[in-house]
């Protein structure tokens, strides 16, 4: 279930301002535990599944996941089948799918990015372990994709009817201290602008980009990132945070797009609800991530708004050895165990470096002491300023998180004043 969750998580930001429904469907038989090569699974539907959003305007993008049972107890092949009601391809582009560059329907694409290279990949990927890629498309009214990987069952059961319905949902969690983490493609092409008020939120920031080599400029308001843009400067992406003290992300990308500045524009809030990406998408953005940044959600838009902007550059990159797939981080060593952080399990979330986390609670340090007298003053004065709390949720000061919510939901009359409150 975990692999099928990555896969499905890595494409919800896809969409765009395209109106399509994606639906994940996995049948409750399926097994709990087989014994494959995950990541090149990841690599073969990541592929799938880029194509699928690329090449569909409206209506759906589906991914299902079944099983069929072989002779032996322990033989089984996992079937992924990826389906669209984008485009479709005439018979004659189906028949050269899998060759090397091979791009359909090239008088209706011209402006679609992409190196062309991801359904060959894909096909060489399941024949090395011995699976099929079988194609049903028809031109005007979209394709289907079916996937089948012979896989080893490895006994622990089956999926079940709640993890399913949690798979559906895309509510599925791995439980706790497991967190999932992409394959990260190595950009040094690609240029980010991070604009946030709060410093520590620009380090972990920064210390989440830091594995794909982007040139990474920040800012600590919306006019900051005004003037960079007023002198010329442009982005591949530039990540906005949504409240900030002064002008507001809002603003301050009404200000930018008056500039006449056409590139991409990602919301960073911390008050991330459902149909909430109409309201960023009418004002000037692209789409948006929710606060903490979910590192999954974070390396789609970077492969959909920095590697497929620059297919020339992302091809060379990866023929030169450049797009090794990354490692998720590794644990935090013992010294990084500090009284009140819940910082074993989680600390890759900042990066993956116990000093990089360190830096980023001193930031948080200081920008609290800026910060708590506007907190004294009363709702009213730091209602524009509730990003203080979301700063606390990527360094793990978990407890301090559930306070400041219990302190906020008193101030608005929705809540009971926490037992454990006056110590503090």
């Amino acid at each position: 279930p975990s692999l099928i969750n990555d896969a499905a998580q890595l494409h919800r930001v896809r969409t765009g301002n395209k109106d399509i429904r994606f639906i994940l469907e996995a049948d409750a038989d399926l097994p709990r535990r087989v014994w494959g090569d995950a990541l090149r699974i990841k690599q073969i539907l990541n592929n799938m599944l880029s194509n699928a959003f690329k090449y569909t305007e409206e209506g759906f993008v589906l991914m299902a996941v079944s099983r069929k049972i072989g002779e032996a107890e322990k033989d089984l092949t996992l079937v992924f089948k990826i389906a669209d009601s984008g485009q479709g391809m005439k018979n004659e582009d189906v028949e050269k799918l899998f060759d090397d560059y091979s791009r359909f329907n090239t008088g209706a694409n011209r402006a679609t990015e992409g190196t062309g290279l991801g359904m060959s990949i894909a096909q060489k990927l399941a024949l090395i372990m011995g699976g099929t890629i079988e194609v049903a498309s028809e031109y005007g009214k979209g394709s289907v994709f079916t996937v089948s990987l012979p896989q080893e069952n490895r006994g622990g059961g089956v999926i079940g009817e709640t993890c399913a319905r949690e798979l559906k949902n895309f509510k599925f969690s791995a439980g706790p201290g497991k967190r999932t983490y992409p394959v990260q493609e190595y950009m040094p092409y690609g240029s980010v602008l991070v604009v946030d008020d709060l410093e520590t939120n620009r380090y972990v920031a920064a210390g989440l980009l830091s594995p794909y080599g982007l040139a990474l400029d920040t800012a600590g308001s919306g006019e900051e990132a005004l003037e960079k843009v007023r002198s010329g400067k442009s982005y591949d992406v530039i990540f906005m945070d949504h409240l900030m003290p002064g002008k507001d992300g809002i603003a301050t990308v009404a200000e930018i797009r008056d500039l006449g500045y056409t590139g991409t524009i990602i919301a960073l809030t911390a008050n991330a609800i459902a149909g909430q990406a109409e309201q960023f998408l009418q004002n000037g953005f692209d789409g948006f991530i929710a606060k903490p940044i979910d590192i999954m959600q974070l390396d789609a838009a970077l492969r959909q708004w920095v590697k497929d902007k620059h297919p020339g550059a992302a091809l060379k990159t990866a023929q030169s050895g450049g797009a090794v797939p990354g490692a998720a981080p590794v644990p935090p060593p013992a010294s990084a165990v500090i009284p009140g952080l819940d910082t074993e399990p989680e600390l890759p979330g900042t990066g993956g470096a116990e000093a990089f986390y360190r830096s980023a609670l001193a930031s948080f340090y200081r920008d609290t002491q800026i910060r708590l007298p506007l907190l004294a003053g009363g709702l009213e004065e730091t209602d524009g300023d509730r990003s203080l709390l979301a700063a606390c949720l990527p360094l793990f000061a978990c407890r301090l998180a559930e306070l400041a919510e219990a302190i906020r939901a008193v101030l608005n009359g929705g809540g009971a004043k926490p037992e454990s409150l006056d110590q503090y």
